[in-house]
């Protein structure tokens, strides 16, 4: 199948296929994701498919001019629209006047063309209605497909001009059965479906073990915390002072504060009797016994200190300053 190793809902996977098969198609399609995740392949495998020349069954052949130019990422019946700015997102209505002037011609290698629009509930209201114009009168033989992560962002006339399909939050244990490959303890699976919201895409990015080694030195932090001599003391060590300095790094330090955030959160939760909400599944115990030894207003300020840091992180600010900074202050 098309989407395998993707994990979707069961419902979700027998509504895609069947739409996909379809010899008789509608011609736009909506995928609302907004209470669950979206795995990026999926609308990129469900185009390829549709596009093929060469289907193989309820798979696309990988081997016709279609699938080649698609590998390519050069398909001429494809085009892909998201939001270009990196703060305010949003959709222009200049994007969707391209599509409709690419979708004036013939189709080059397939039988239709298709059009994505990733995350369509950021276009402003003139591309929403430039949108619907098109959507009125489609131009030839072409396919939208809509993804969305906030339904009623989507104007209602937009809505009503094309098939929705709201996605659900697929089963632990459907997305378990994906996990056997990886190379790590059932229990830190289970925490990293927690931690990454059942987005495989993201679980199988903080098995890689460096990682790995972040969440581990982010959790012997916490555990030095509970004694501010004995977390200096851990700072002074040549191991720790190097991945201290890795910390600094952009990327480690996102993370780290990130796995930093949860350990104290799951903290709090135990404090407050909340011990089923827990992500951390596998530190169960552990967080038990640490909840113990700090005390809930700290944690608090801890946490409140670390969505402050988070936001500087966005503004681009010294990551090795920031990092030394939060030093002083957990201090």
């Amino acid at each position: 199948m098309f989407f395998d190793g993707i994990v979707v809902a069961a419902t979700d996977c027998l509504f895609i296929k069947n739409l996909a098969t379809l010899s008789n198609r509608p011609h736009a399609l909506l995928l609302d994701y907004t209470n669950t995740n979206l795995d990026e392949q999926l609308v990129g495998r469900l185009s390829q498919y549709i596009l093929c020349t060469n289907k193989q069954g309820d798979d696309f052949c990988g081997s016709c001019d279609s699938c080649k130019a698609w590998k390519l990422n050069m398909h001429p019946d494809f085009l892909l629209v998201q939001a270009e700015e990196k703060v305010n997102k949003v959709i222009k209505i200049e994007q969707i006047k391209q599509v409709v002037a690419s979708f004036q011609y013939a189709p080059s290698i397939s039988s239709l063309r298709v059009c994505v629009i990733q995350d369509a509930n950021l276009m402003n209201p003139e591309s929403s209605n430039a949108l619907l114009k098109v959507l009125e009168e489609p131009p030839g033989e072409c396919l939208f497909i809509l993804t969305c992560n906030n339904f009623e962002k989507i104007l209602p006339t937009i809505r009503s001009r094309l098939i929705s399909w709201r996605m659900k939050k697929p089963k632990e244990n459907d997305i378990l059965e994906q996990l056997i490959d990886l190379e790590i303890a059932d229990g830190q699976k289970q925490a990293l479906l927690k931690l990454s919201n059942y987005d495989l895409n993201k679980i199988k990015l903080m098995a890689e073990p460096n990682l790995q080694e972040t969440r581990q030195y982010a959790w012997d932090f916490i555990q030095y915390l509970c004694s501010r001599q004995l977390l200096h003391a851990f700072l002074q060590t040549d191991t720790s002072r190097s991945r201290w300095k890795e910390m600094s790094e952009r990327n480690n330090f996102q993370w780290f504060v990130f796995f930093l955030t949860y350990y104290l959160r799951d903290i709090l939760l135990v404090q407050n009797n909340c011990s089923e909400l827990v992500y951390n599944v596998d530190k169960a115990s552990m967080i038990q016994e640490k909840s113990e030894q700090l005390a809930p207003a700290n944690i608090e300020k801890m946490l409140n200190m670390l969505a402050d840091y988070e936001k500087m992180f966005a503004l681009n600010i010294n990551n090795k300053m920031l990092l030394d900074n939060l030093f002083i202050q957990f201090m």
